[in-house]
């Protein structure tokens, strides 16, 4: 479960990351162009803001080197070669080292070769100019503009040639490559091996929470790959914050919309420090613009897009859900204005304006996710001023009825006004007071939300030329008349099919998502199934499976002062034991145990760990 093997000439994208750094390349170590936002150039070491080494290979006697078996850790990468092996992994500051290890103790007699790039990240305005040297067998690369410096050096010292951007480092024998923004080699060296176990012992321990153990291998397996990509998306930015990006390598920077999708994945993992972080990243971005949620936050601090609808709609619900797993009342009551900001923004401006589907016509209407979620973040507003309330704080009662009549009435509106009969489904934009069908996935949220009517989920299902028909192809739900099917969107139709009691369907779309770890990177959950052109790596694509089974099939609940959990009948088709260990909740912490006995009955308890 801890370790995936591939082929390494299958030429598969892979991450190695730090909070403060991340490599893309691929598992043959044979640099490709990749990425469309800087074309070709996503790849690479990079430091935000800026990429200092566009990739590395291994040679001898001036012929290149090919892996043959590639291994993916959760804290390391692994490719053999025929003499020996590399080691990649990351230290805490996001130092990468790259080790070569000779097999049997033996000697080599190969170079290291690495290509300098030196580039800012997308949508930046700084120069980028470098100066690069060699001086005491190290590499030094200097960004005045950015301030920043960095080393390539070995451990042992060897021999090193700079020749124009390309980086010679001769390798006779166990020998570590090291590329730092740390200005003080000598402190990694000295302790190498001691700075390597550290880091890898704490990217396991961020792994130890919510250990899941069903007797399915694919399950457990899953549902740890799962846990560590979202590990592996987060970012520590100086003047921005730390918290969870989109994917890569596409997005390898903060989202609205990506993180609040992301968030109850993130909460079952444990990793409530990343939710409260991206949550105060979002919200600080917010307050200078009226209570509106940025979609887009560049790592060089540059904020795309100020905006979607649904993203400000989605405020109040990650922000609740947050502190029902954390119990941190403190971060509540401090956001509050952020909710009602966020709230009153959309109630003074209308749902009018882009939200999540980026077709041409997008922003010429309203769309039905900015309705249905504006409906859930009214009432998820309003419940947090009660709470905040009922724990001593002065609130506007008028507010938050205000908050609840308007949800109210969003929800009839989208149940009664945006049903279209004819094709026994939802809209999913109205324009003039016409609604729409695109073909837009976006048009299962109702069931998401719960707010449909049961007869319309049923006639949504059951239809033979409309309704889910229009959406659906093998592989699951169609993003828009592309075809290119989403795991996200796979994991909330799960979702829809279980607030309807449609255990079938949840089962089948969740085992959608759950089928799709490695399909284009070891050990990752895509943004995209059949397709290879979205992220290889994409945090809502892994958070959507870990929701799925803990608030889904398993029935977690943290909606009061106390966990409980409430087994839906599928989980008895996963297993006759299933355990959730190590479960974070409200600082404590727990085991959830589920026994199915042999005609199907089940019973379950939460033990509380000292």
């Amino acid at each position: 479960m801890y370790r995936i093997v591939s082929k390494a000439g299958d030429h598969l994208p892979f991450s190695l990351t730090s909070e403060h750094s991340y490599f893309i390349g691929y598992t043959d170590l044979v640099t490709e162009n990749s990425g469309k936002h800087i074309p070709g150039e996503m790849n690479g070491l990079w430091f935000p803001p800026l990429r200092v080494i566009r990739g590395f290979h291994i040679e001898r006697k001036g012929i290149r080197l090919k892996p043959e078996v590639f291994t993916t850790f959760p804290d390391k990468r692994i490719l053999e070669f025929d003499k020996f092996y590399l080691e990649l992994s990351m230290l805490i500051d996001g130092t990468m080292i790259i080790s070569t290890v000779p097999r049997n103790g033996g000697t080599l007699a190969v170079n290291l070769v690495m290509e300098t790039a030196v580039l800012p990240v997308w949508m930046s305005s700084v120069n980028p100019d470098h100066i690069i040297h060699a001086e005491n067998k190290h590499v030094v690369i200097e960004v005045p503009r950015y301030d920043r410096r960095f080393l390539v050096l070995a451990s042992p010292p060897s021999l090193i040639k700079l020749e124009n951007n390309i980086i010679r480092i001769k390798i006779n024998g166990r020998t570590s490559v090291i590329v730092t923004g740390n200005w003080k080699p000598d402190s990694i060296t000295k302790n190498l091996q001691m700075e390597i176990s550290r880091s890898s012992k704490l990217a396991y321990e961020r792994l130890s929470f919510s250990m899941l153990r069903s007797g399915s291998s694919a399950l457990d397996s899953g549902f740890y790959w799962a846990k560590a990509n979202l590990s592996w998306l987060v970012l520590d930015i100086p003047g921005i914050g730390r918290g969870i990006t989109a994917g890569h390598p596409e997005f390898p920077w903060f989202f609205g919309v990506d993180t609040f999708y992301a968030v109850n994945g993130l909460l079952i993992s444990g990793m409530h420090d990343v939710v409260k972080g991206t949550l105060s990243i979002l919200i600080d971005h917010a307050m200078k613009e009226k209570g509106r949620v940025p979609h887009e936050i560049v790592t060089n601090g540059f904020i795309y897009n100020k905006g979607n609808i649904e993203e400000t709609a989605m405020l109040p619900e990650s922000l609740l859900r947050y502190y029902r797993w954390s119990g941190d009342l403190d971060f509540l009551r401090n956001n509050a204005g952020a909710v009602t900001s966020s709230m009153d923004y959309l109630l003074d401006n209308g749902l009018k304006g882009p939200a999540i589907m980026e077709d041409t016509l997008a922003g010429s209407g309203i769309d039905i996710d900015s309705m249905c979620y504006f409906s859930e973040g009214l009432l998820a507003a309003s419940d947090i001023l009660r709470i905040l309330s009922v724990n001593g704080a002065t609130v506007n009662t008028d507010q938050y009825r205000r908050y609840e009549k308007e949800s109210y009435r969003i929800r009839n509106l989208v149940v009664d006004n945006m049903w279209m009969e004819d094709i026994q489904s939802f809209g999913d934009r109205i324009i003039d007071n016409e609604v729409q069908h695109n073909s837009f996935w976006t048009s299962i949220l109702p069931f998401v939300t719960g707010i449909a009517r049961p007869w319309q989920y049923a006639k949504f299902v059951n239809s033979s030329d409309g309704g889910l028909p229009l959406i659906e192809k093998e592989e699951g739900l169609a993003i828009d008349r592309n075809g290119s099917i989403m795991l996200l969107g796979n994991g909330l139709m799960a979702i829809a099919a279980r607030n309807y009691g449609d255990v079938p369907r949840e089962l089948e779309y969740f085992r959608k998502v759950l089928d799709s770890l490695g399909k284009f990177s070891p050990g990752s959950f895509p943004e995209i199934s059949n397709r290879k052109d979205g992220c290889y790596l994409q945090a809502w694509s892994a958070a959507i499976l870990l929701e799925n089974l803990v608030n889904g099939m398993m029935g977690v609940n943290t909606a009061g002062q106390e966990l409980s959990f409430l087994p839906e009948r599928t989980i008895g088709t996963l297993g006759s034991r299933i355990l959730l260990e190590n479960l974070a909740f409200r600082g404590s912490r727990y085991d959830l145990v589920i026994d199915i006995n042999r005609s199907g009955d089940i019973s379950h308890k939460i033990v509380a760990l000292s």
